[in-house]
């Protein structure tokens, strides 16, 4: 008995330490995110609403290819442009009601959705917004990546004994590891 005893808190701490491993490799990719997606966002011309130089862009699609695309919304959310090598992604949707664009504007800060159905795309996403500010700090508009949730963790390194499943705050699905288990994704999706 007290070898069972002790081979459920042996397994316990493996699990706490693999869950600590993934939240640190996936806040690390958010971070990365962040601070590019911050960093591109300088070259936004504000009266254009467009990059001063659109290369730049395109060379972090193809340096960066967990970007699904970058969207470019006038100061009322609306989409007036779209970068992306993997997809058309048609413009004029109004995204003033994501919770995502209601946080940049409050806050005036990047805001990062959880996992969310593209409205224009309908592919699953995580969207980084960062509010474009004037000079009298007031938003002009916003600047957003558009990212496929099961790439922001990366490869995730787990044992043949572990898997892994990885929720917004919503309770939505981000990210299935099943490592080498015999557990389906399907199944992992129900745990």
């Amino acid at each position: 008995f007290e070898e069972f005893e002790e081979a459920n808190k042996h397994a316990a701490e493996m699990n706490q330490r693999t869950a600590r491993l993934i939240q640190q490799q996936i806040e690390g990719g958010v971070n990365q995110i962040r601070a590019l997606i911050e960093a591109a966002s300088a070259d936004i011309d504000l009266k254009s609403l467009r990059p001063r130089q659109p290369e730049k862009l395109k060379a972090l699609l193809h340096d960066y290819p967990t970007i699904m695309a970058f969207i470019i919304s006038d100061a009322n959310a609306k989409s007036v442009a779209a970068y992306s090598l993997s997809m058309d992604v048609p413009i004029g949707y109004d995204y003033s009601d994501r919770p995502q664009i209601i946080e940049a504007r409050r806050t005036k800060r990047t805001a990062i959705s959880g996992n969310l159905t593209g409205r224009a795309t309908n592919i699953t996403s995580v969207i980084a917004v960062v509010p474009l500010l004037d000079d009298s700090q007031e938003v002009y508009g916003f600047f957003s990546a558009a990212l496929p949730p099961g790439k922001l963790g990366g490869t995730l390194k787990l044992s043949p004994d572990e898997f892994a499943v990885v929720t917004d705050s919503f309770g939505r699905l981000l990210v299935t590891d099943r490592g080498q288990t015999s557990l389906t994704e399907a199944q992992l999706a129900d745990v």
